[in-house]
């Protein structure tokens, strides 16, 4: 991922963890986002799309 990370973490338990970190101009940018492995691709879309705001 360009200037950033995403990092998967699990199953633990049926539940995946997605990390997020993205440095740009305003920052650096941090998301976690916690849920089922049958959503696993929805977790990592909600975490890249998290923006900085003002």
């Amino acid at each position: 991922m360009p200037r950033g990370y995403l990092v998967v973490i699990g199953p633990d338990y049926d539940t995946y963890s997605v990390d997020v970190t993205r440095n740009s101009k305003e920052g650096q940018l941090k998301a976690h986002c916690t849920g089922p492995s049958s959503h696993l691709k929805e977790l990592k879309e909600m975490g890249l799309s998290v923006k900085p705001t003002k």
